[in-house]
C-alpha cells in the first residue's frame, strides 16, 4: 500500500507528476523491504524514497517517469540528509545493479551510490555497464550520485546504449562522481554507443568529477562512440588511464562539446586527456589541461581528424562558461609529439584556436621526446590567436611548434600588438620555437618571437625557427634574443626552405587573403621597428649566422626590416652557405661584428639598404666565380671594413653610397644624423639625398618615397621632423 504525500514533494517535480503521484518508501521497516519489489509497484510520476544505508541489489526499471531517491534518516523522512546518500551494491556478478530497460524515458536517480558491480563478460556485446546500464532509447537524469569501484567490459560506470541519454540534473547540489570504475575494453566510467547522448551541460556547472578510472583500451573516463554526443561543462578529470586512446575521454566519431574543464595527471598512449578520431563536431572552451601524458603522442590530446575541425576557444559567460581562455601546462607526450596537441588531418580540416578573454591562451611547460613541444602539425591547418603565450615547452624540433608534411601554421592578427609571445621554449636539434619540415608553411603575424634575455628560445640549429624544407612568412614580428648552438641565432633555413620576413607599414589593415593589422613606425620607441631581427646569437665557437643562416635555401627575401647586434664568428648577422641566394629591400644592418657571410655560388641582393655602425667588416665574399653582390640605391658606410674577399666573385650595382670602392656609387660620407626614431638616418646636406631615379614605395619608416625630386639611397628617405610630425594634418 502507498502513502501518497505529493506536497511534500519538490515544486517542479510536482508540476510535472500527475495527480495520482505516490511516494514509495523503501528499507527495513518500511512499506517495501527492497528496491526491486517498490520498482515493481510503481507507476510512472512514482517518487521512491530510499532510507540511507547499504542495500545489496541488481534491479531493473520498467517503467518510465518515475523519481528514484536516496538518503532518507527513516521511512517517515520527506527531506533527504545533505551529505546522506543510499548504497546500492551489487549482489551478483553479470549484470549492471541498476538497468533501464530500452524506451523508458523520464527516470531519475538521486542520491545514490553505485558500487561493486562486475559485469565482464568475453562476449561481444555483453557486460555493458556496471553500475548503470541503459537500454536503446532510454532517458535517465542523474544527480548527487557517485560510480565507484564497478568493473564492466564496456562503461564500467555507465553504459549508455544506442540512442538512449544520460543527463545530470538541474539545480543546485547536483555533483556526480565517478571513481576507480574499470572497463575491459572502452569507457571507464561512462561508454556512449551507437547514437547515445551524454548531457552534463548545467548552468551554472555542476560539480563533476572523474577520479581514477582505466579503461583496458579507450577512453579511461568516457568513451563517446559513433553517431554519439558528450556536452559537460565544468568537469574535473583526474588521474584517469587507458591503455591505449583517451586518458580521460576517447571519441569516436561523435559529437564533443566542452566548457571549463580540468584535466589533471590523466594517461594514455594517444592523447594523454583527449583522443579525438572521426568526430562531426568539436568544440572545447575554456579548460585547463595540465600534467597529462602520452606514451607516444598528444600529451594533452591526440586529434587524428579527418570528418570535421576542432575548435578550442575561450569560454563565454553567455554560454555557461567562466570567460576564461584554455591553458595546457607541463603535459608530456613521447617520440609521436606533441606535448600539449597532436594534430593530424589529410582532408583539410583546420585547427582553430581563438582567444577573446583578458587572460592569454597558454602553452607552459609542456615536452615531448619527439617534435612540437606545445604543437605537431601533420598534414593539417591550424590558426591561433594573437593573445598567447608560448613558453618553457620542449622537443626534438621545435620547442614550441612543429609542422611537417604539408602543414600549415597561421599565427593571425587582429590588431596591431605584439601579444603573441613565444620565448623560453627549447628543442635539441632544430627551431627553438618553430620548425617547418617537407613543404610545412609557418605565417606569423605580429609574433613576438624571443625578447627575455632570460628566457630566451634555443635549439642547436635556428634558435627562434628552423626551416627544412619548409616555407615561412613573418610579417611585422620580431626575432629578438634567441641563441643557437651551431647555426641561426634567429632563423636557420635549408633544404630548399622559403624565408620571407617583411615589415609592413600605414594605417588600417592589408587586404588579401590573411589580411594584416599594418603598422605604424612613427608610434614606437626610437630605434625600434615594425620588423626585427635582433639581441640574437650563435654560442658556438665559429658557429654561423648570429640573425639568419641560409644553407641551400630556395628564397631568403627580408624587406623592411631592422637586423640589429646578432653576434656568431662567420656572418653576425646573415650567413650565406654555398648555393643559397638572398635579397634585402629595405633593410638597416647594424651593431655587428662581420655582418654578412657569403659563400660560394651564392647571391647578395641588396635594394635599398644600409650597412652602418658594424665594428667588423660590413660584407665578406667568398673568392669563387659564382659568388655575386648586387647592390643598388644602397649605404654601406662606417663599418670596420667594406667587402672582403670576393676577387672572384661579381660585384655589380649602382647608386650606392659606400666606403668600399668596389662597390659602385659614390665613395662619399652619407652624413647621416639620428632623429627621434633613431640612428642612420639623413641629414639636410646628406649626398644620398635624392640621389636614385628609382627606389622602394616606402622606406623602413614607413615614409612614402621619393620625398624630394627622387628617392634617397639607403633605407631611410630624408624627411624634415616637424614636417612629418603634421604631416596628417590634424596639428
Amino acid at each position: 500500500m502507498s502513502t501518497r504525500r505529493c506536497a511534500l514533494l519538490p515544486f517542479a517535480l510536482l508540476l510535472s507528476m500527475p495527480a495520482s503521484a505516490a511516494v514509495l518508501r523503501v528499507g527495513t521497516g518500511c512499506t517495501y523491504t527492497t528496491l526491486q519489489a517498490a520498482l515493481n509497484a510503481a507507476q510512472s510520476g512514482d517518487e521512491l524514497r530510499m532510507v540511507k544505508g547499504i542495500e545489496d541489489t541488481n534491479v531493473i526499471i520498467e517503467v518510465g517517469g518515475i523519481y528514484v531517491r536516496g538518503g532518507f534518516a527513516d521511512c517517515s523522512a520527506s527531506v533527504p540528509g545533505l551529505s546522506e546518500r543510499t548504497t546500492l551494491r551489487s549482489a551478483a556478478s553479470g549484470r549492471p545493479i541498476v538497468s533501464v530497460a530500452s524506451g523508458v524515458t523520464g527516470v531519475v536517480l538521486e542520491r545514490l551510490i553505485l558500487s561493486g558491480a562486475d559485469n565482464r563478460d568475453p562476449d561481444p556485446g555483453m557486460g555493458e555497464g556496471g553500475g548503470l546500464s541503459l537500454g536503446n532509447g532510454a532517458d535517465v537524469s542523474i544527480s548527487v550520485t557517485e560510480f565507484v569501484g564497478n568493473l564492466a567490459s564496456r562503461g564500467a560506470g555507465a553504459f549508455v546504449g544506442p540512442g538512449a541519454t544520460l543527463a545530470s540534473g538541474s539545480g543546485l547540489n547536483t555533483g556526480l562522481r565517478f571513481a576507480n570504475n574499470i572497463a575491459e575494453a572502452e569507457g571507464g566510467a561512462i561508454h556512449a554507443n551507437h547514437g547515445a547522448k551524454i548531457d552534463f551541460m548545467t548552468h551554472p556547472p555542476i560539480s563533476l568529477r572523474f577520479e581514477e578510472n582505466e579503461a583496458a583500451l579507450d577512453g579511461a573516463a568516457i568513451y563517446v562512440g559513433l553517431q554519439s554526443s558528450a556536452l559537460l561543462n565544468g568537469a574535473v578529470f583526474d588521474s584517469n588511464a587507458a591503455s591505449y586512446y583517451g586518458g580521460a575521454i576517447a571519441l569516436d566519431g561523435g559529437d564533443l562539446h566542452l566548457i571549463d574543464g580540468e584535466y589533471r595527471s590523466n594517461h594514455a598512449q594517444y592523447g594523454g586527456a583527449l583522443f579525438l578520431r572521426k568526430p562531426t563536431g568539436l568544440l572545447i572552451e575554456g579548460g585547463r589541461f595540465q600534467g597529462n601524458t602520452a606514451t607516444h603522442r598528444g600529451g594533452a590530446i591526440d586529434a587524428s581528424i579527418h570528418t570535421a575541425s576542432l575548435i578550442i576557444r575561450e569560454s563565454s559567460p553567455a554560454g555557461g562558461g567562466l570567460g576564461t581562455a584554455p591553458r595546457f601546462e607541463s603535459n608530456e607526450a613521447g617520440s609521436g609529439g606533441g606535448g600539449a596537441i597532436f594534430f593530424h588531418s589529410n582532408a583539410g580540416r583546420v585547427l582553430m584556436i581563438g582567444n577573446a578573454a583578458s587572460e592569454p591562451l597558454l602553452f607552459e611547460d609542456n615536452t615531448t621526446t619527439g617534435n612540437g613541444g606545445a604543437l605537431h602539425l601533420v598534414s593539417a591547418t591550424a590558426q591561433l590567436p594573437q593573445n598567447m603565450v608560448v613558453t618553457g615547452n620542449t622537443a626534438t624540433n621545435g620547442g614550441a611548434i612543429a609542422a611537417n608534411a604539408g602543414a600549415t601554421f597561421w599565427l593571425r592578427a587582429d590588431h596591431p600588438e605584439w601579444t603573441a609571445r613565444f620565448e623560453g621554449n627549447q628543442a635539441s636539434e632544430c627551431g627553438g620555437a618553430f620548425h617547418a619540415i617537407a613543404e610545412a608553411r609557418l605565417t606569423l603575424d605580429w609574433a613576438l618571437v624571443g625578447n627575455d634575455p632570460l628566457h630566451a628560445n634555443h635549439a642547436a640549429k635556428g634558435g627562434g625557427l628552423c626551416l627544412t624544407g619548409g616555407s615561412a612568412t613573418l610579417r611585422n614580428s620580431r626575432l629578438l634574443r634567441n641563441d643557437a648552438t651551431s647555426a641561426g641565432g634567429g632563423l636557420h633555413a635549408e633544404s630548399q626552405s622559403v624565408v620571407i620576413v617583411e615589415g609592413i607599414t600605414g594605417t588600417g589593415s592589408s587586404s588579401g587573403t590573411q589580411p594584416l593589422p599594418l603598422c605604424q613606425p612613427w608610434m614606437l620607441p626610437a630605434n625600434r621597428y615594425c620588423s626585427e631581427i635582433a639581441g640574437n646569437r650563435v654560442t658556438a665557437a665559429l658557429g654561423t649566422g648570429g640573425g639568419v643562416s641560409a644553407k641551400y635555401a630556395d628564397v631568403v627575401d627580408i624587406r623592411h626590416t631592422a637586423i640589429l647586434d646578432n653576434a656568431a664568428w662567420y656572418g653576425a648577422a646573415v650567413h650565406q652557405w654555398n648555393e643559397s641566394p638572398a635579397s634585402f629591400d629595405t633593410v638597416l644592418v647594424s651593431g655587428h661584428d662581420a655582418a654578412f657571410h657569403v659563400g660560394a655560388d651564392s647571391l647578395l641582393a641588396l635594394q635599398s639598404v644600409t650597412i652602418a655602425g658594424n665594428t667588423g667588416t660590413a660584407i665578406t665574399l667568398a673568392d669563387a666565380a659564382g659568388t655575386t653582390l648586387l647592390a643598388f640605391d644602397s649605404i654601406l658606410w662606417g663599418n670596420a671594413a667594406g667587402i672582403d674577399g670576393g676577387d672572384a666573385a661579381t660585384i655589380d650595382g649602382d647608386c650606392n653610397v659606400t666606403q668600399d670602392a668596389r662597390v659602385p656609387g659614390l665613395v662619399f660620407d652619407p652624413a647621416f644624423a639620428s632623429n627621434p626614431r633613431g640612428a642612420f638616418r639623413l641629414s639636410e646636406f646628406s649626398v644620398a639625398r635624392d640621389l636614385c631615379a628609382s627606389g622602394t614605395s616606402v622606406d623602413l619608416d614607413g615614409l612614402a618615397r621619393p620625398y624630394g625630386l627622387n628617392s634617397d639611397a639607403g633605407a631611410f628617405e630624408y624627411v624634415d621632423f616637424p614636417d612629418r610630425i603634421f604631416a596628417d594634418g590634424f596639428e
